[in-house]
This record gives C-alpha cells, structure tokens and sequence, in this order.
C-alpha cells in the first residue's frame, strides 16, 4: 500500500506542538483562536534545487512512551502505575459512579465525541447519572468514546488528578477529568483526510436553533443575547455540565415539544441544584465588599434563565414558583441597594446583566398574570423619556425577544401596580395621563426575516396595548371602560389566524380572559389555548393558566357576578396550591 500524502508546510506553532496545521497564511486558525505567535519558518534550498517541494522546517522529535494503557484492565479504584510525567489520567476511587446512558444515540447523555472534538485542549466531565443502568467505565470507554479500547500517552503530557463536583447537591458527579491531546503526528504533516472523516466526526458545538424557534418570541435576536452568555458559561467547569444538560432538555422539547419522564427528572434535579446553590449562598455571610458580593449573587443567579423558561413550558405552576420564591433572595443581594431601601426597578432593567434584567421582568410578569405579591418593594419611575431611552437600548438590555412583552410595559405594569398601593390610587388624572400617553410608546421591531411573522408578532405588541387598558381599568369585568377595551382585543385575536403568535404567548390571553364574560369569547380563548399543543398537555404550567381561567369563569357564573382582579389570584392557589 502506498503511503498516504502529508502536508509539508505547517506553521512552526502546530509542528512544535504536534498540531494538525490548516496552513492558513498570515496566521493559521489554531495560533489565532489560541492567541498564539504564528510564522512559517521554510527549508532554505540551494540554487541548484530550487526545483524541490516547498515546505516547512519540521518540529524536534519528542520521544514517546511505547507503553499503551488499555481502559478495561484498569480495576476501578486503583491507580495508574507511576510512569512518571507520561501521566494524563486520573480515575475515581469509587466504583459507584458510571457512565449513563449508551453514548452512541441518547439524547439525554453528554456527547463526548462532539465535545472533545470542539476543543481537545479543554477538560469535560463525562459522568453523569439519570436512573439509568449503570456501564462499568472500562466498558464504556472501550464500546464508545475509544473503539479501541487503547490510549496513546504522550511523555510530555501535563499531570492531572483529582475528580470535581459540579456543585454540593446529590443529584450530579463528575467522575473524572480528561485531557486528552489528539495525537497528530505532525512531524510528518498529519494522515491526509482525503475522504473528509475529520469534518464528519469533530463537528464544533453548536447551539440548538429548533430549541429558540419553538418557544422564543424573536429568536433572531435571542441568538446574538445569549451566544456570549452561553460561551462563558461553558468556559468554566461548575456550569459546563449544567449548561449541556440543558442544551439535551432543550433539544427534546424542540423535537416533541415535550421532554419526557427522563427529561423532566433532569429537569427537576437541575432546578434543585440550582436552589441549593441558593441556599447555600444566602446561608454564607455576606462579603465585606458589597460589589464583590453582587457578583457572586449574579452568578449565582446562572442558568436560572434557561432552567425557568423549561419550566414554564414542561412543567406546572407550583415548581415555577418555587424556583422562583428558592432564589429572590439572591436577586435582593445582587441589587445595589442596601437592605431596607427600595429597589430602583428603572436601573435593573436597563442593568446591562441579563440574570438581574430577567428576574426583574418575571417579578412584574407574573404578578400581572397570577396576582401574585412581588418579593420586593420597587421604586418605580415613569415617564415617555425613559420609555426612549429603553427603545433605545432595546437591543442591548431588553427582553422583549423572550416573551414578547414590551420592556416598557413591564415598567408600566410595574408603575401601575406601586401606584395601587398608595392612599390615592383612584387618582383619575393618572389613569387620564396613561391612556394619553399609552399610544406614543414606541416599540421596537425586529425588520428582518419573514414579513407575515413581522405582522403577527406586531400584533401581540398591540395585543398588550390592550391588556395594560385591561390591567389599569380593572375595578370589575362589567366596567364599562374594561368592556370597550376588552372588544377591542378580542377583535384583534379575532382577525389573526391560529398560529404560534400569539397564543403560544400565552399571558395578554390570560389576563384578558379573566375579564371576559361572554360565553362566545371564552370559547375563543379556550380553543386559541388547548390548540397550542404544549398548553393543552396537562401537568404544564401553561395548562394550568387555562385550569385558572376555567376555574374563574365557573365561580362568576354560579355566583353570578363578573369577575373582579382578586379571582386570579384565588384561582392560582386553587390550582397550583400556591
């Protein structure tokens, strides 16, 4: 057999660190996503034989160590024998831990092979278990991550032992670590992938779209807010494993819009790390530094993001208020205000962190939506200015793209509802102030894409225009100002074809339904919300807010009463307990 053609011009960076070249000029991609010198150093030839194959000088042989280190010889809970710095593995001393799940097509395991491939320098944990039957590791590496069941080591390879838990809680362990250095023998330039093996099997990480798609309300712009977040999050081991759990939960909802007893037991055991972090944090003394102490409260607060938005589309009310209610008090020591003062809700949404600005606006939101109290007193200002300035920086520090309502009606609903609480909250030049200055509130658009979902989501943004009406006249359902504005939203729902948008985006139809009374228009919202498959799946949170309508209209019709803003709240601790 003939031997197969190597490249010969590798820059000098890639040959002294046995590193496949991809030979791009000035600087090849490895040095510059490494950050690394990069030059070509080329073999000097004499005059009489220019004629000769241009190429790189080759790197200095490195020695390696003929022994090979076969995975399933090694027992668990010994050690490797001593082979001096050669060393890169470090196995766990107890033989409880496995590896979960068959690697080779289970959505709900880690994928190493991907993992390893996007970046072969960084360390991944790779145990973890969910209820499933336990594979001894050598067996599992053998059948899975290395077909041969052999590993190559190096003697120049760094030492690294030791085993890291992603946090405290019972409900994940990391085995062990590998660092594991592909061994490109680039001495002699690489194997020529002729066939393009290589792009086939080390795919970079990639980030889930279907997942966005099916439950973000401008996706578009999610995928540049959440990128950065997502990457430095990766970057660090405690919330490495939790981030690509929740990519996994995140990829069977977007397939069966739906997760599954094993997806929702990750799910579940994911929300209780994440309130045991909580707990622990607010349990530890706060650092003499009050900034110091804000950001370990920020970061605290990560992953909560993600693990709330699964909720809220897997499963009931009660878990969504729980992890809720576990973490507010770590949203408080984040907030710069000294225990005891209000926290300014204006400096929070414009907060340039994206964990304070989505606490904020699910604070608001679901006390709008549920009539639950807020966990804080907020000092809310208001004026058309600021209602500028956050159009203005609506790409920067909104959350519109997650919901679909407004940042701006977020603080009004916020300005409304402080408002409520003082001595002269029937003020009818407020309420006369707000409906004049309700239609000048800019809102902001999102101009690319697809014209008609342009068109639909603009009309869940004047969807809310009404519920905020709703929300501010809502002395009873049968006030006149409530049933002019409620026929306005109606006919608007009306005229928009069953779709994604809006009834996916379920709380402008939830807060609405609470003031209808018409038996024609309660079927309307009904069929808009059970048509939804995951809001008609029962056990969900969204099932529950029609479990909460059905149970409002029930009362008022037996009472024979319309139905006045208390009943939501009653409604949801009739149904959720809470």
């Amino acid at each position: 057999m003939t031997k197969s053609q190597r490249s010969t011009t590798g820059c000098v960076a890639c040959k002294s660190r046995r590193k496949k070249c991809d030979e791009t000029k000035p600087r090849c991609l490895r040095c510059l996503s490494a950050g690394r010198p990069c030059s070509y150093d080329y073999v000097e030839y004499s005059h009489s034989e220019k004629h000769r194959v241009k190429r790189t000088k080759p790197a200095a042989q490195n020695s390696y160590n003929s022994d090979i280190v076969t995975a399933e010889t090694i027992p668990i809970g010994s050690s490797l024998p001593d082979p001096g710095p050669s060393a890169i593995l470090s196995y766990a001393a107890n033989s409880n831990y496995s590896v979960s799940h068959d690697m080779r097509g289970n959505d709900t395991s880690i994928n190493l092979n991907q993992a390893l491939a996007r970046d072969p320098t960084r360390s991944l944990p790779y145990d973890i278990s969910f209820d499933t039957q336990p594979i001894p590791i050598g067996r599992g590496l053998h059948s899975s991550n290395n077909p041969l069941g052999v590993v190559r080591v190096p003697t120049d390879a760094p030492q690294v032992y030791g085993t890291i838990p992603v946090t405290s809680g019972p409900s994940m362990h990391i085995v062990a670590e590998l660092e594991l250095e592909p061994e490109d023998d680039e001495d002699e330039e690489g194997t020529g992938d002729l066939e393009g093996v290589h792009a086939i099997l080390c795919r970079p990480l990639t980030m889930d779209k279907n997942w966005a798609i099916a439950s973000v309300f401008e996706p578009r712009k999610m995928a540049y807010i959440m990128r950065e977040q997502i990457i430095e999050q990766f970057a660090f081991e405690n919330s490495r494993v939790r981030t690509i759990l929740l990519a996994n939960i995140m990829s069977m909802y977007a397939k069966n819009l739906a997760i599954g007893r094993n997806g929702a037991t990750m799910l579940r055991r994911l929300a209780l790390t994440a309130q045991m972090d909580a707990s622990r944090f607010i349990e530890s003394p706060p650092s003499p530094v009050p900034e110091l102490d804000q950001q370990n409260a920020i970061r605290v607060l990560d992953n909560v993001l993600e693990i709330l938005s699964l909720q809220a589309h897997t499963l009931s009310t009660s878990e969504c208020f729980q992890l809720v209610s576990n973490t507010a008090a770590v949203f408080r020591r984040a907030c710069p205000e000294p225990e005891g003062q209000p926290v300014n809700f204006a400096n929070i949404m414009l907060s340039p962190n994206l964990n304070l600005r989505h606490f904020g606006y699910l604070e608001i939101l679901s006390n709008v939506a549920t009539g639950r109290p807020l966990y804080f007193q907020f000092e809310v200002p208001f004026s058309l200015e600021l209602c500028d300035q956050m159009y203005r920086m609506q790409d920067s520090c909104g959350l519109q793209w997650l919901y679909g309502v407004p940042d701006q009606f977020i603080m009004l609903f916020a300005w409304i509802y402080s408002l409520s609480q003082r001595p002269d909250s029937d003020n009818l030049e407020l309420v006369a102030w707000i409906e004049t200055n309700l239609p000048q509130i800019k809102l902001a658009i999102d101009h690319f894409g697809d014209p008609l979902l342009r068109i639909r989501r603009m009309a869940v943004l004047e969807c809310w225009r009404f519920v905020v009406l709703i929300y501010l006249y809502m002395s009873n359902a049968s006030d006149p100002r409530v049933v002019h504005t409620h026929t306005g939203f109606m006919r608007l729902i009306r005229g928009l074809k069953p779709g994604r948008h809006p009834d996916c985006l379920i709380a402008p139809i939830i807060i609405a339904g609470v003031a209808t009374i018409e038996e024609q228009d309660r079927d309307t919202i009904r069929q808009r919300i059970l048509n939804v498959q995951q809001w008609a799946t029962r056990g969900t949170a969204a099932n529950d807010h029609m479990r909460v309508l059905e149970d409002i209209w029930a009362r008022t019709r037996a009472e024979r009463r319309p139905a006045v803003w208390s009943d939501l709240r009653e409604a949801y601790y009739r149904v959720s307990g809470q």
